[in-house]
């Protein structure tokens, strides 16, 4: 019975740290891999001109409803940003509205875009996609009677890479701590569009350990956990101990008998 027990302390043991060392490996051996580069768009593509895509039934009156949406996006050359420039142009003169040009346009490069193209992305096309939309904020900025319409586009995406980084963190739980989904998640947090990744209580734990948070792991344990979790977080630290201390003396003894045994002649050369 005592052996059955030691036996089973040592595998618990064993097992622990087989455990802890796993997930502290997951948390601090994060991929360096960089950004592989993805193109979009139709770039030798010809510029598209608003009239040649309009049917004669659409006017300035029935613009917002019954613009092509579809046909516009599948000819739209998205890296071309001065072709889009050109369009809100086209627009103004067929609507007399830049706020209406401008809805319809920044429609067009948002929801309705994203359903044409971008229904599901990794995190190359992320991350490409923030670079794209990156020239957008910049347009703003040279463009003030513009930048409503510039920056909502720019918003847009922002947004987009942050649900998409959500939905990532849940499908693979690990996936956060990588160099690349960091990276991202930091270009979304200072652009103010903070993806909901929020961790696990065991995750949590790792982590902190990984950055050898002690102060603030034992001022969680002691004051935001019932006195009965406190209590049996303690006996079970103290089993966890003394078995590591049996193993350690077991070993030791071992060792010394092994010491203590004489060496025959044939051992020594």
């Amino acid at each position: 019975m005592n052996k059955a027990l030691k036996q089973f302390w040592r595998g618990m043991s064993a097992l622990t740290v087989i455990i802890f060392c796993y997930l502290l490996y997951v948390v601090v051996s994060a991929e360096m891999e960089d950004f592989k580069p993805v193109g979009f768009g139709q770039p030798n593509a010809k510029p598209v001109a608003i009239n040649t895509i309009l049917p004669d039934s659409v006017n300035a009156g029935n613009m917002a409803t019954a613009f092509p949406f579809d046909a516009y996006v599948q000819k739209l050359n998205i890296n071309n940003y001065g072709e889009i420039g050109q369009h809100l142009t086209e627009m103004d003169t067929i609507t007399n509205s830049p706020f209406l040009s401008e809805y319809i346009l920044s429609t067009a490069l948002t929801s309705k875009l994203e359903e044409q193209r971008f229904t599901t992305a990794n995190l190359d096309t992320l991350n490409a996609l923030l670079n794209w939309a990156d020239g957008y904020k910049a347009l703003g900025n040279l463009h003030p009677t513009r930048s409503t319409f510039f920056n909502s586009v720019h918003s847009y995406w922002y947004s987009y890479v942050a649900n998409q980084l959500h939905h990532s963190s849940k499908v693979d739980v690990f996936a956060k701590y990588t160099f690349r989904f960091k990276y991202l998640f930091q270009r979304c947090a200072d652009a103010g569009h903070y993806p909901n990744i929020g961790n696990e209580k065991y995750e949590k734990v790792v982590f902190n350990v990984a950055e050898k948070n002690w102060a603030y792991l034992g001022n969680r344990f002691w004051n935001a956990t019932s006195w009965k979790f406190r209590t049996l977080m303690i006996l079970l630290g103290l089993q966890v101990l003394l078995a590591e201390i049996f193993f350690l003396g077991f070993c030791l003894k071992q060792f010394r008998k092994w010491k203590s045994k004489p060496m025959k002649v044939s051992e020594a050369f």
